[in-house]
């Protein structure tokens, strides 16, 4: 009785030390990029205006979004392409001497317009911003449409998966050790940067327009995992 006493002490002496020993592991992370031509062209065209009394000043900011949205249509492209920023009016001022003296209202309200890329709607829109009444100037930018930025995404995600299994892979090799499962993985939503590349502001010259050609710069995107893998024994 007191062997067996003795005995079922020392187990439970040691099964804490057998149950407590962690499990041999190995963290990593994967990284990927990858990229590719954006398919979106966005186009936006600051408008201003001014006016002695404020209702004209609002009057034509949105006089110069009708005609606009009008002249889209009339080129072949849906209205819902256009949209408005907001609208800003505010008191304009004018100094004699030390004196300031109200001089009217000074309005701006910025146009976006978002359609696929191509020569010709770029073209067929470089034309209607060289119109005299729509001549502020414009910025084009490009961007990665939605289904783009999904694909884009996926793949970038899977290849920082596989990036992070292979640095396991030969980092456990090169101790003579294998590779075991997956203990925990995180993904670091950080990785990704904003897909979108603004160019500089143009005016088009309704005198001197000219087909034009430009061929965007590809758009990257990142992803990156923390992955946690066991080592087998």
């Amino acid at each position: 009785m007191k062997f067996i006493l003795s005995s079922l002490f020392i187990l439970l002496l040691c099964s804490p030390t057998i149950y407590s020993q962690e499990v041999p592991k190995i963290q990593v992370q994967g990284q990927a990029t990858v990229s590719a031509i954006p398919e979106m062209m966005n186009v936006r065209i600051p408008v201003e205006a001014q006016a002695l009394e404020y209702q004209d000043c609002v009057a034509k900011l949105t006089s110069v979004y009708n005609k606009l949205e009008k002249a889209i249509v009339e080129a072949g492209y849906s209205k819902e392409s256009l949209k408005s920023s907001g609208l800003s009016v505010n008191e304009r001022y004018t100094y004699s001497g030390q004196k300031r003296q109200k001089d009217g209202y000074s309005g701006s309200m910025s146009i976006q317009l978002e359609m696929k890329h191509t020569d010709r709607s770029m073209n067929d829109i470089i034309k209607v911003l060289g119109r005299p009444e729509f001549n502020f100037g414009f910025s084009l930018s490009y961007k990665l449409s939605e289904k783009q930025q999904k694909e884009l995404s996926t793949a970038a995600l899977k290849g920082a998966v596989s990036d992070a299994r292979m640095k396991a892979f030969t980092m456990v090799e090169a101790i003579g050790k294998d590779l075991g499962g997956v203990l925990l993985m995180n993904y670091n939503t950080q990785s990704a940067p904003s897909p979108v590349r603004y160019d500089s502001m143009m005016k088009a010259e309704s005198g001197s327009i000219q087909d034009v050609s430009l061929n965007p710069n590809e758009i990257e995107i990142s992803r990156s995992v923390i992955i946690h893998y066991s080592i087998a024994n």
